[in-house]
């Protein structure tokens, strides 16, 4: 986990703008610019990849506190190679 989190930092940052076709000026507005925010088939598509990642990692969360919570001298014992 600790080298994942760089990696994707520095993907991120070295990938061109993912810009889709479409006059932008007319979006000054908050409202407008929120309606074209949801209204955009590529911008749903991004709010739809940000959310599933979101849920994955709260799952994961979830489920490894669940495990730590359910025997903690377990987990203790494998994180630190010592048995009770």
């Amino acid at each position: 986990m600790r080298l994942i989190t760089p990696l994707i930092l520095i993907t991120a940052i070295n990938t061109p703008a993912l810009a889709h076709p479409g006059f932008h000026a007319d979006l000054a507005a908050p409202g407008s610019a929120v309606q074209h925010f949801l209204s955009s088939p590529f911008h749903l598509a991004m709010i739809a990849i940000v959310l599933l990642a979101l849920g994955v990692l709260a799952n994961g969360i979830r489920n490894r506190k669940a495990r730590q919570t359910k025997n903690p001298a377990e987990t203790l014992s494998r994180n630190t190679g010592r048995t009770h």
